[in-house]
């Protein structure tokens, strides 16, 4: 069995679900962010396999028969197009992260060529402790480097999709949540 998220807004306007200018700022529900800012924010720190229920107030003058209806289908159109949003950002990022992976193999193919040629020198100095010291140096320097060229790409392909996809789940919720409408 699911578990039910209740959500619950007061609106002024239904227009104040997607905008957040409220319809009058001295009112006791004006609210400075919009009721679905307001969702996907709550909905952030749950678990998005709970069935989400989200209840909006409404003055009576501003609730008609047809109102949620519309609402749900505006609902729909809004998270459509924020999941292609976010999948246009995924793309754009994993292209990066290609980019910089190319970039970064390079750097490590380089380094990894420079390298034995310091072992043959490090043998050549032995007897210098100067020389012995500036080898370890570039030795320990050229393993960062390849650590460092290597670190974007790592971090976009771990982890930097993440909030994407977490929002993308959250926009996948709000389609499949129900809406109940009341007057007050």
């Amino acid at each position: 069995m699911k578990l039910l998220h209740d959500i619950t807004l007061h609106l002024d306007d239904i227009n104040d679900f997607f905008v957040a200018s409220p319809s009058d700022p001295l009112s006791e529900n004006a609210s400075y962010i919009s009721g679905v800012d307001r969702i996907i924010n709550e909905l952030k720190g749950t678990d998005l396999d709970t069935l989400v229920r989200t209840t909006i107030f409404l003055p009576v003058s501003k609730n008609t028969p047809e109102i949620e209806s519309r609402l749900k289908k505006a609902i729909a159109r809004y998270c459509k197009l924020h999941i292609a949003r976010n999948e246009n950002e995924i793309a754009a990022l994993f292209k990066t992260g290609w980019k910089s992976l190319y970039t970064g193999g390079l750097c490590i193919l380089g380094l990894l060529l420079v390298s034995p040629m310091l072992d043959h020198l490090k043998e050549a100095a032995q007897a210098h402790y100067f020389s012995n010291f500036l080898t370890d140096f570039i030795t320990i320097g050229i393993t960062l480097l390849s650590w460092i060229s290597m670190w974007q790409p790592l971090e976009i392909f771990l982890y930097r999709w993440w909030p994407f996809q977490r929002e993308n789940r959250i926009f996948e919720t709000m389609t499949k949540m129900d809406i109940i409408i009341r007057s007050v």
